[in-house]
Order: structure tokens, then sequence, then C-alpha cells
């Protein structure tokens, strides 16, 4: 690697250009924006729709509750008796080799 670069032979020019008044005209036309009432119309206005799309939100999640059917709560039994019928279709071996992983799980044995 050439440690022989010099940073005085990079040619330093901007490749943008602006009008010579730019900054000036837009520090201006903010301030009249401002002074006006535009700018605080437009805020004002982008704030209103953000509450008014959160209500709309909040009543199709409201709504969507009220339609879904909802889990019965009594679904352990049945939940059990179908983990019981599947262990009791399986083989002689599988169940014991089943029976050794549930007894050597150690978050299930703490």
């Amino acid at each position: 690697m050439n440690n022989d670069f010099d940073f005085k032979q990079v040619e330093k020019r901007m490749p943008y250009t602006t009008p010579d008044d730019f900054f000036s005209r837009m520090e201006s036309d903010i301030y009249s924006e401002v002074k006006n009432g535009k700018a605080l119309k437009s805020h004002r206005r982008f704030v209103r729709l953000r509450v008014a799309t959160g209500f709309l939100a909040v009543a199709a999640c409201m709504t969507a509750l009220f339609i879904m059917p909802l889990p019965h709560r009594n679904n352990t039994t049945e939940s059990i008796l179908n983990v019981e019928q599947s262990f009791s279709k399986l083989s002689a071996a599988d169940q014991a080799y089943m029976l050794d992983i549930y007894q050597e799980d150690p978050f299930l044995n703490e």
C-alpha cells in the first residue's frame, strides 16, 4: 500500500451551486409563512388527520373484538384428551422415548 498520499493534491470544489440570494430569500419566505399562519394551519390539519386516523383504528379494533368469535376457556380438558389420544397411538418404544425426554427436561423439572 502506498503511504505517500497527499490530501493537498485533492481538488476541493463544491459540485453544487445555489443562487446568491438563496438563503436570505428562503429565510424571508419562512418568516412570511409563519407570520401569515400558513405553516401553523397545515400543521393543525396534519394533527387532526392523525387524531382522526387513530380514532378510526381504535374503532376498527373494538369492532373486530365484538365480531370475532372468542375461543372457549374450557378447551384445556379437550386439549389434554387430544394429547392422551395421540400418545396412546404411539408405539411402546416411542412412548418410552417421550417419557425419558420429558423426565430429563431441565425446564419442566426445576
